[in-house]
């Protein structure tokens, strides 16, 4: 709920869950009003996309209706598209040019770097940073169908949807407290599907990066080596990740290849940042589902030489509820306190704005 009267909750919606959240107060002080996450069934959802519209539907409001402690108390919503759907790009853009002439200029640069024709997406854009002589601009993209099945699942389930953002800055707005100019921060979201890595600075998201090593991956290495379910690997990989004391390191080892695979990947874009704009990042921020397994902050700090730590998207919010496993609210919680935002529709992308 907005402090300035219009009421909005966060609704994010993965392969796996939906999770809902309504907030009220401000966005540094914010209260919980109510939560909820419902467990999706298998092919509703596929790598982002929806796949059975009815189904979705009705979990979506099944994921409503059971909210606590109290009901969500609004039918406007905010929603988030994975970045694996997205077209997340920076560009330059003079100062030279005209101010009537700047969405032109955006959209000629930007159509020498994407796949698609204009036509063929829904997109917005922000300024990340002002320097003397140009802008540097961030634009998100998707392909119509993709948002469009999720526009008619919403309405389908009478909510109005009224931004949809991207994964990325939801979490930032959850995981980091004050901005601090001085600092920068890579993000990495480890997922099932995918591992995402955001690097933020000067207040802004500056760079992210899809990486196909993720938690599924690391659950699979064990069920291989051991010949275990999906289901059995996973719940060593929750128990023991990569603790070396734990059943003797065992586990841990079996990890090893994998981790440090995804390990060379993140390095590989923190280094590549780092040359590029002389910032050196000062925190790894872990989040995402396999950010549980034990003792992965330390091995990440140690094979990286970066300090890091277990994110915590709670941070700017009170709340009496006892819930677990905060780290899965972290993007939910981003659009929540968008929510709460003065005017949360010019805040930051909006990949409605631009739909006639």
């Amino acid at each position: 709920m907005s402090i300035f009267g219009k009421k909005y909750f966060g609704i994010d919606i993965s392969d796996n869950a939906i999770k809902a959240m309504e907030l009220s107060g401000s966005f540094s002080s914010a209260t919980l009003n109510s939560y909820g996450n419902l467990d999706l069934q298998t092919k509703i959802i596929k790598n982002g996309q929806v796949v059975n519209k009815k189904l979705l539907t009705e979990a979506i409001k099944q994921a409503i209706a059971q909210t606590q402690p109290k009901k969500i108390s609004t039918t406007s919503c905010l929603f988030a598209l994975p970045e694996s759907k997205l077209i997340l790009t920076h560009v330059k853009i003079s100062k030279k040019i005209q101010q009537e002439n700047l969405n032109k200029e955006i959209l000629q640069k930007v159509q020498e770097i994407i796949p698609f024709q204009l036509k063929e997406i829904y997109y917005d854009y922000k300024t990340v940073l002002d320097y003397e002589d140009y802008y540097e601009i961030l634009f998100a993209a998707v392909q119509k169908d993709i948002l469009n099945d999720f526009i008619e699942v919403f309405k389908n389930a009478n909510l109005d949807l009224e931004i949809v953002d991207f994964e990325s800055a939801c979490m930032v707005r959850s995981l980091i407290g004050n901005c601090n100019m001085n600092d920068a921060y890579a993000i990495i979201d480890i997922g099932g599907r995918t591992t995402i890595i955001s690097i933020y600075d000067y207040c802004n998201i500056r760079f992210t990066n899809n990486i196909s090593i993720a938690g599924n991956t690391f659950t699979e290495s064990i069920a291989t080596k051991w010949d275990l379910s999906f289901q059995e690997a996973e719940e060593f990989k929750k128990s023991y990740g990569l603790d070396p004391v734990a059943e003797e390191g065992k586990v841990m080892l079996v990890l090893q290849k994998t981790i440090q695979e995804l390990l060379a990947a993140v390095k590989k874009d923190i280094n590549y940042y780092q040359d590029k704009t002389g910032r050196k990042i000062s925190k790894i921020i872990l989040c995402g589902g396999s950010a549980l397994m034990p003792k992965i902050s330390d091995y990440l700090a140690k094979n990286i030489n970066i300090t890091s730590e277990i994110g915590n998207p709670f941070t700017k919010i009170k709340s009496q509820q006892k819930i677990t496993d905060k780290i899965f609210y972290a993007t939910v919680a981003g659009l929540a306190l968008r929510g709460l935002e003065k005017n949360p529709h010019k805040l930051g992308i909006n990949l409605l704005k631009n739909i006639k």
